[in-house]
């Protein structure tokens, strides 16, 4: 028996897992890359890939308890999950793709809170437009821009688009394009509730002396006063 028959995998597909010792990463198929730059050791990720010539890339990031789906008993051909660096992921993710070719990029700096899922593809069933016969389940694509926040519970499906610097309020759902930027989305089905905004994964990343600076030091001062106003009103 040839080395190719002893060991397809290692011949075949190339994997890259960065703190993978609580991990598992299962692969039936041939070309597959899979590079994922995980800085966090006591993470749990599930990776499934059945078919040929996917791609799973996630840049410097922070996992928790993720489980992510390339196909199902039916095997996929060319799908790509492309994540930016310094991408935060609380538990409960699941990412399930099963169409062939998806397409799914998130971008830098992104936040996703618990139990996001992420659903690309019906499993393995089709979908046609009656009268043209044209295949419509392949249509779209997921994309997620730079420092987008989603929140707990968001369901995103294909042609799921948030532009840059957004949030998506927790328990939507999301199914079509929002090509606005700095803003917030929320509901079911998602529509945008707020547009403007601006926001910061902590204070520590707030710059110092800028106008988000001076109003957060300014709302700690009015919020110091009535605490002191409420304890002696209670004398």
């Amino acid at each position: 028996m040839s080395n190719n028959h002893q060991h397809p995998i290692k011949k075949e597909n190339s994997v890259f897992f960065e703190n993978s010792e609580n991990s598992k990463v299962v692969i039936r198929g041939s070309g597959n890359v899979v590079n994922i730059k995980n800085k966090n050791p006591r993470a749990t990720v599930k990776l499934t890939i059945n078919g040929d010539n996917n791609k799973v890339v996630i840049g410097d990031s922070v996992l928790k308890d993720l489980s992510i789906t390339l196909g199902s008993h039916q095997r996929i051909t060319g799908a790509e999950i492309v994540i930016g660096n310094n991408f935060s992921m609380e538990p409960g993710g699941v990412f399930d793709v099963f169409t062939d070719f998806a397409r799914i990029k998130i971008g830098e700096r992104c936040m996703f809170s618990r139990n996001i899922y992420l659903r690309y593809g019906d499993n393995p069933h089709l979908i046609f437009d009656l009268e043209t016969g044209r295949y419509l389940d392949g249509d779209g694509g997921i994309s997620i821009g730079d420092k987008v926040w989603v929140g707990e519970g968001v369901f995103l499906s294909k042609r799921a688009v948030i532009n840059d610097e957004s949030i998506v309020a927790a328990r939507s759902v999301v199914t079509r394009s929002f090509v606005k930027k700095n803003c917030v989305i929320a509901g079911n089905p998602a529509v945008i509730v707020k547009e403007g905004i601006q926001w910061f994964r902590n204070r520590q990343h707030v710059p110092s002396g800028s106008k988000y600076d001076i109003s957060i030091k300014d709302y700690d001062g009015l919020i110091k006063m009535k605490k002191e106003s409420d304890d002696e009103l209670a004398k």
